[in-house]
Order: structure tokens, then sequence, then C-alpha cells
């Protein structure tokens, strides 16, 4: 299962681009404040103020180490939390 269809947006939606498929999960009863990463092999600053400014909570560029998403991810959520 597509990780979009996984909570819900439709995939008309991904064809919208970043900031459209962000606006469509943020829709979606219950993902308002849901962590949404970018992970990219885009690492310049500029890449990261695209998907920041598209409404995503933060931007991971590769090579990945992989604890980096996991530990991305739980910052933003003990955020949501507090």
């Amino acid at each position: 299962m597509p990780l979009t269809a996984s909570v819900g947006v439709a995939h008309s939606a991904c064809g919208r681009g970043k900031t459209g498929l962000t606006k469509a999960i943020r829709a979606l009863p219950g993902y308002v404040h849901t962590p949404i990463l970018a992970m990219t092999a885009n690492a310049f600053d500029e890449d990261r103020k695209v998907h920041l400014d598209a409404g995503m909570n933060d931007h991971i560029a590769k090579p990945v180490d992989p604890e980096k998403p996991y530990e991305t991810l739980l910052g933003w959520l003990e955020k949501r939390c507090n």
C-alpha cells in the first residue's frame, strides 16, 4: 500500500507536488499536527526551504544515517505530545 493511501490521501493529490500533498494530509481529520518529513538527495538550503515552505516539519538529506529519520521523527513526536 502506498504511504499516501495509508493516511487516506488520493493519488490525485500526489500530482499537486510537495505543497499539494502536504496540504492534503494536513486537511485530514486528526492529521493537522502529524509530523511530515522530507527525505531527498537535495541537500542545499534552498531545497530545505522549499520543503519547510510546503508545510513539512523537517528535511533530511541523503545519504541518510539509518538512525537520523528515527531521531528526527521522535523529536517531532515529542514536541507534539508536549
